[in-house]
């Protein structure tokens, strides 16, 4: 058995409740505790199992962190290769240069501080998909490594399925 962090136990308490609560779509005080972990713990079991996986292979070097990442973005995320198809737009791409450009933006946003919205000139999606590390650097690069490997693969499909 994999002997994970007390926060990493808590975040994962905490995304179970959420869930639950989401899932529920219930006020939380006519729900039994029981209930809602029982159904958190349906929805939030692929966090949980890519939690024990990242700590078992703690991976090192820069190639390593991007390839844990990309694939937590599968596991947890649910952004598998067959959705990152859709994304022809270079959506992809523009993700990664947020990440890699927002502390740059803004000074204050390279002491730790919230990035203002002003970062967000070229973000793709909805904002409740932009999930900044501000203070974290090496996070940020990670995840746009990630999206930057997800853009690769996706060419790479891409060219295959024009080759067949």
């Amino acid at each position: 058995m994999v002997d994970l962090p007390a926060e990493l136990v808590t975040q994962v308490a905490e995304a179970i409740e959420d869930e639950a609560v989401r899932w529920l779509g219930r006020d939380l005080g006519t729900v039994h505790r029981d209930e809602i972990v029982r159904a958190g713990l349906l929805r939030a079991l692929p966090m949980i199992v890519a939690a024990v996986r990242a700590e078992e292979r703690q991976p090192e070097g820069g190639a390593a962190l991007i390839a844990a990442e990309r694939q937590r973005q599968i596991d947890v995320e649910g952004w598998t290769p067959e959705h990152d198809a859709e994304h022809r737009d270079a959506a992809l791409l523009e993700a990664a240069a947020c990440y890699l450009l927002a502390p740059y933006l803004d000074p204050a946003a390279r002491h730790g501080h919230t990035y203002p919205r002003s970062t967000l000139f070229r973000w793709p999606w909805a904002l409740r998909f932009w999930k900044p590390s501000p203070g974290d650097r090496l996070r940020e690069l990670v995840k746009a490594g990630a999206l930057i490997a997800a853009e690769i693969d996706r060419l790479l499909a891409a060219r295959s399925e024009a080759s067949q």
